[in-house]
């Protein structure tokens, strides 16, 4: 993905910032342990998560008794991290661009929970190796969508297709595999990390059609669309949610943790 692009796509749900704190799935607490685990964090380590949006995952680690760093460049992000996180005594909100910042860390770890792939794939490692302590873990978390597809999600291809000709379908582990299988390689050949580790963690969310429809006005290839697409789109799904599925809609999520220990 091109620079220009990267960032366009990057901005594009930023005005949006509250359907992304209403709507958006956090990270499974068993997956989120286990990074704890491998990367033998202690209680009180230092830990800046980066392109924190909305602070999910700052609010978790924030709770398992971590010093925790939130940083993002949307304000309109922030102002809903501060609801999540603000007045923790062991949080700090910061307003930045990673990639610009300076004077940073080191940290014990790094988390990018759905953001690593909005940083510069030319720099981004020799950047995060900067900010880590020796020892210290980069932790990468996604999010992907199990096959096959059932329910509402068979049903909805048809209406994708018929308003966005080009249409692919939310990442699935085939398709997200490679771009995972390449950080994996590219973690691995940077000489930086002595051992990458990798899990999974299946699970599941229950949105009701207004929240669900929120939760897709977070996703840039969404946003990106023409408004008169993007309008007649969001009607046929809400159609379709009310009429053949009760108004709920059953998101499964596959979770990926790659983790690199410095």
């Amino acid at each position: 993905m091109e620079r220009v692009e990267r960032e366009t796509r990057r901005d594009s749900f930023l005005g949006h910032a509250e359907d992304y704190y209403l709507a958006r799935p956090g990270y499974p607490p068993e997956l989120l342990r286990a990074a704890v685990e491998v990367a033998d964090l202690e209680e009180g380590a230092s830990i800046l998560d980066v392109g924190c949006g909305t602070g999910q995952a700052s609010e978790w680690f924030a709770e398992a008794g971590f010093s925790v760093v939130a940083m993002d460049r949307s304000p309109e992000m922030l102002r809903f991290a501060e609801r999540r996180v603000g007045g923790r005594p062991n949080v700090e909100i910061r307003c930045e661009d990673f990639e610009e910042a300076t004077g940073l860390g080191p940290f014990s770890a790094l988390v990018f929970a759905t953001s690593y792939h909005w940083l510069d794939p030319e720099t981004r490692v020799s950047r995060c190796l900067e900010a880590l302590l020796p020892r210290g873990a980069l932790i990468l978390l996604w999010h992907t969508h199990p096959l096959p597809y059932t329910g509402y999600f068979l049903r909805s291809q048809p209406i994708y297709r018929r308003w966005i000709p080009d249409w692919e379908p939310p990442p699935t582990p085939g398709a997200r595999e490679s771009d995972v299988h390449g950080i994996v390689q590219e973690l691995e050949s940077s000489g930086g990390f002595a051992e990458v580790h990798r899990r999974s963690h299946d699970w599941s969310r229950t949105y009701d059609r207004d929240l669900y429809l929120k939760l897709l006005n977070t996703y840039s290839d969404h946003r990106l669309l023409p408004d008169d697409a993007l309008v007649a789109l969001r009607r046929e799904l809400s159609y379709l949610i009310d009429a053949e599925f009760g108004g709920v809609v059953d998101r499964p999520y596959r979770t990926e943790l790659v983790l690199a220990l410095r």
